[in-house]
């Protein structure tokens, strides 16, 4: 067990850890690529309701249905949210970002970044006019995939004076401007519903599915949304095999290091367990009283007993090299390749 402890000390940490790290990179792609695909197969096998959409819910049992897709117009329950440029939408995106230039110290260049100075959303009830009726949507803002269209972009450069633009310079950080967003989901917009179909008080509602199916509100038709989950799938695909083979590669080489050391731990142990017989064949017990000059260099208690190879010192006992970690003898700290016992006459 002692053998053990120490073999398992011997163990290189960056190989754990780079070992942990290609698990964990496989595991997750792994995860990744088996909930695309079915994502993928739940949007192939799902019902396509254009006519009699009320007749169809209610005719099933719960009055819903799992997972399935409608298409309609937008078409607001109420008042119409107005954008600054008049458009109507049922829900607006506001958003205020700040761009700056920061410099790198390491790779001394300048970069762009940004950073989100307000996020505010606004929505109100809608519903998609089908063929088959009006479908009331709950909780769009839940949806995978929701697509608002872009109604307002400025971008409003930062006035710096030339005092400023130095300060900035020294300081490393630079405000290039200010950038404003305005998203909606207008109304009259024709829009595909993926999610699960109930009939509440008598009116259909698409909502997020019960089952854990993805949730989907697009302007992307069926085929369309399964071909651009077809591309993630086989990219996902790619990185779990890619980094599978690689964490195999690395879990082989791990191995094959760890049995040979394994076995070189083996044969050091035979060497210094060849020591302790060769000094009981001599005198059967180490003496009492080592003088200072023979005395083991580690221990100060046993003769020094064995010859270190390769740098050919002779400075402990058979005990103490074989506890030695790591591995390395304690005058000049080379690598000990082997030892051999010292004739004390």
């Amino acid at each position: 067990m002692e053998h053990l402890s120490t073999l398992w000390s011997a163990v290189d940490k960056p190989d754990l850890v780079w070992l942990g790290v290609g698990t964990a990179c496989t595991s997750l792609f792994a995860y990744l690529w088996r909930r695309g695909k079915k994502t993928r197969d739940t949007i192939k096998d799902a019902m396509f309701i254009d006519a009699n959409i009320r007749d169809v819910v209610a005719g099933t049992p719960n009055q819903t249905i799992p997972y399935a897709v409608i298409e309609g117009v937008i078409v607001p329950v109420g008042k119409p949210l107005q954008s600054q440029l008049g458009v109507e939408g049922v829900i607006q995106e506001l958003l205020m970002e700040e761009h700056r230039r920061v410099w790198n110290k390491v790779s001394r260049i300048w970069y762009d970044t940004s950073r989100t100075i307000r996020r505010v959303t606004n929505r109100i009830p809608f519903s998609l006019a089908c063929k088959g009726g009006k479908v009331r949507v709950l909780e769009p803002t839940q949806a995978a995939m929701l697509s608002l269209d872009v109604i307002y972009d400025k971008f409003e450069p930062e006035d710096a004076t030339m005092g400023k633009r130095v300060v900035d310079w020294m300081s490393g950080e630079a405000v290039k401007g200010y950038q404003e967003t305005e998203k909606m989901l207008k109304v009259g917009t024709q829009l595909f519903g993926y999610g699960e179909l109930a009939l509440e008080e008598g009116q259909v509602v698409l909502r997020n599915p019960s089952n854990n199916a993805t949730y989907f509100i697009t302007n992307l038709a069926p085929s369309e949304l399964a071909k651009q989950y077809q591309t993630k799938v086989t990219m996902l695909k790619a990185f779990t095999i890619l980094f599978g083979v690689g964490t195999l590669i690395a879990l082989c080489a791990f191995a094959a290091k760890w049995y040979r050391r394994y076995r070189e731990n083996q044969e050091f142990f035979a060497q210094t367990e060849q020591v302790r017989a060769a000094r009981r064949r001599q005198d059967g017990e180490p003496p009492e009283d080592v003088d200072e000059e023979h005395a083991c260099v580690v221990c100060q208690t046993n003769a020094r007993e064995v010859i270190i190879l390769d740098c050919g010192h002779i400075c402990c006992c058979a005990d103490c090299a074989d506890l030695l970690q790591p591995r390395k003898c304690p005058i000049c700290r080379r690598v000990i390749a082997r030892i051999l016992p010292v004739y004390n006459p």
